[in-house]
């Protein structure tokens, strides 16, 4: 798509409507600032990108993924999951290029809140430090958890802090809320300190996006053993609750509430279940070399890798995989076993 195609399609997008993907809309809705006179009539073009990205719901697409990222987690070994609960606002990401100047880290995809594991462990890392230099933490134990960079003995972390994903069943999947923060003495920061700030400063209120109080987030940490899992959990809960995450965390941004609640994730070993979808349809497609077969008409989309469908065609009767392999759309009743949170294609029989 061209330049003057890609800025009409911009232009015709409207900012009034909520819509699927609020990283989308704070980053590319806005057309134009807002001009002197609109500012001064309270006709800000700033607050209504706002509004519409504060109203965004997370879409099917974001619930899918978070219901196949739940499931991961039990399934790595070694792994701690918990449920979090924010506290206060959380403000992730202040500093990221935006429009309105002031960013917020959201999944690029999905255009949902996200905690990213690096800050999750620089986060970890204060807390731990402040263990080591109260004496109750080794510098070997320092070193499992972060890693050591010295030239004697360099040593890469034993333990992953995951992101931490926004729970779409909280706030019914609306985790976002606009916040304000004031500039008092504009020209005292403007001018670095040439100008005294006075009574006579006009405050300059500027419009940002938090993630709101009570929001909930998926938490995991993979490490050597069971043990050291525990043990970096407790550390980044306690850093959560008494340090906070992200930015403003001095005025009381960032902070989760002091009661953690372990997941429990369907791990390898979960037991499966048989069930039919009596009613669907098969649509096969070749995708970069690859076979996929695509079954539609249940009760959640299911794609079938080549490897599956290789045992399943063969007891298929030959027209139907004829028009199969035609692209035509076959009728036919599927027998899937759910393990975990993972579906399977066991067999087919034709309608």
């Amino acid at each position: 798509m061209g330049t003057p195609a890609r800025r009409t399609a911009f232009e015709s997008l409207s900012v009034r409507a909520p819509a699927d993907h609020p990283g989308l809309v704070l980053t590319r809705y806005l057309s134009e600032h807002a001009d002197a006179k609109q500012k001064q009539t309270g006709q800000r073009l700033e607050v209504e990108l706002l509004r519409s990205a504060t109203e965004s719901p997370a879409n099917e697409a974001y619930r899918q993924a978070f219901r196949r990222w739940h499931g991961l987690q039990g399934q790595r070994p070694d792994t701690q999951v918990f449920w979090g609960t924010l506290a206060t606002p959380l403000a992730v990401g202040l500093g990221n290029e935006s429009p309105l100047e002031v960013g917020l880290t959201l999944h690029h995809t999905y255009g949902m809140p996200v905690i990213p594991g690096s800050a999750l462990k620089g986060l970890c890392r204060r807390a731990a430090l402040r263990l080591r230099d109260a004496g109750k933490m080794s510098t070997d134990q320092f070193v499992v958890l972060f890693g050591s960079d010295a030239e004697s003995a360099r040593s890469a972390s034993y333990a992953v802090f995951w992101d931490a994903w926004y729970d779409p069943q909280s706030f019914e999947g609306k985790p976002l809320k606009r916040d304000v923060v004031t500039v008092h003495h504009p020209r005292y920061y403007r001018t670095r300190g040439e100008e005294w700030p006075s009574d006579f400063d006009n405050p300059n209120p500027v419009a940002f996006v938090v993630v709101r109080p009570r929001a909930r987030f998926l938490f995991s940490i993979s490490a050597a053993s069971s043990a050291w899992c525990d043990y970096a959990a407790h550390l980044l809960q306690w850093g959560l609750t008494h340090l906070g995450v992200g930015a403003k965390t001095n005025a009381g941004y960032g902070y989760f509430e002091d009661g953690w609640e372990p997941v429990s994730t369907p791990g390898p070993a979960a037991a499966s279940t048989e069930e039919v979808w009596p009613e669907c349809h098969l649509r096969r497609e070749i995708v970069k070399g690859a076979v996929r077969v695509h079954v539609e008409g249940g009760p959640e989309p299911l794609v079938v890798e080549q490897s599956v469908w290789q045992s399943v065609e063969r007891t298929l009767p030959e027209e139907q995989r004829e028009n199969l392999r035609r692209g035509r759309s076959v009728r036919a009743a599927v027998r899937v076993r759910r393990e975990g949170q993972r579906i399977r294609l066991v067999g087919v029989e034709i309608i």
